[in-house]
């Protein structure tokens, strides 16, 4: 070996042992093998009991399988990339629409427990909801135990073992992943803001999409981010959460007592409404505070921010 390439070698060798201590050191092989581990648990839960904790893991899980190999889409193969995407984005939103049912029928069926007697219209509501929702959990095992889905399984291990490991493109990949998450960053903190200036539903949603995405870039970079910054986003996250699915709970309520053809007494879903509507300004109170909050943590300098504990 030359001497000029032995230099440039030791630079490469310095430079990615550096990007791998901003990491806490923990290989990328190790990290992507435990998310796949994660979701291969996870599809194994939900083909034994496609129940509510089954299908939130594994939508979980599939996020953030998805948002690692987009962070560290450097070091997989291309072919192997986009197939993964698209195939555990298809699983992850059949995933999400039987759980955001699942969330709806939960809150309503906590709501209809405080009341002594449900009227016959709330307990119908209550069994339309839960029906479809049945049905989405079929599709969602079904989907589980697919060839489909096994050939995604596959293709994960393929991904796994051929993770590029050359230096160059150790140390490419490294200031690739880093600039992404300093970009879902800034897009987060730019939504939050907005959220501040006007409560409006859409802007909500689009928050919280947004913090999920830096919390899971975060998350895929162990260490970049200080334990109270990412506790920080999944506070934030589980406000926006909250919020949101109260609007949505609302809607349905609002919609099923403004039918044309329901000619039943709707008391306990008026009921129900009314008290959703009385809880609103202090879940959008907490909301703000908790908004505010995380920008003060956010925005602050990244040497300023309190050191992961452990």
């Amino acid at each position: 070996m030359s001497e000029v390439t032995a230099e440039v070698v030791e630079a490469t060798e310095g430079a990615t042992l550096a990007a791998e201590q901003r990491t806490d050191g923990m290989p990328v092989e190790a990290r992507l093998h435990e998310r796949i581990g994660a979701f291969e648990e996870a599809l194994e839960r939900l083909r034994i009991a496609a129940g509510p904790e089954a299908i939130h893991d594994l939508r979980v899980a599939a996020r953030r399988l998805t948002a690692f190999v987009r962070m560290w889409r450097a070091l997989v193969p291309r072919v192997c990339f986009r197939r993964i995407v698209r195939d555990a984005r298809r699983l992850r939103r059949r995933a999400g629409r039987a759980r955001d049912l699942e969330v709806q029928a939960g809150m309503l069926r906590g709501r209809l427990a405080r009341h002594d007697a449900p009227d016959a219209d709330a307990l119908a509501f209550m069994k339309e909801l839960e029906a479809p929702l049945e049905r989405r959990r079929r599709r969602v095992a079904k989907r589980a135990r697919s060839r489909r889905n096994r050939r995604l399984v596959a293709l994960l291990s393929r991904a796994e073992q051929r993770l590029k490991k050359d230096l160059v493109s150790r140390l490419a990949a490294y200031e690739a992943a880093h600039a992404r998450e300093q970009e879902r960053r800034r897009t987060a903190i730019d939504a939050v803001r907005v959220v501040l200036g006007a409560m409006d539903d859409a802007e909500l949603h689009r928050a919280r999409i947004a913090i999920e995405k830096w919390r899971y870039a975060a998350e895929s970079l162990d260490g970049s981010r200080s334990g109270a910054v990412l506790d920080a986003l999944r506070r934030l996250q589980d406000a926006l959460g909250a919020v949101l699915d109260r609007a949505a709970l609302r809607a349905a309520l609002a919609a099923r007592i403004g039918e044309p053809d329901n000619g039943r007494a709707a008391r306990t879903l008026a009921s129900i409404l009314s008290e959703l509507d009385a809880e609103g300004p202090e879940d959008l109170q907490r909301l703000r505070a908790t908004a505010s909050g995380f920008l003060r943590l956010a925005e602050a300098p990244a040497d300023a921010e309190p050191v992961r504990a452990g």
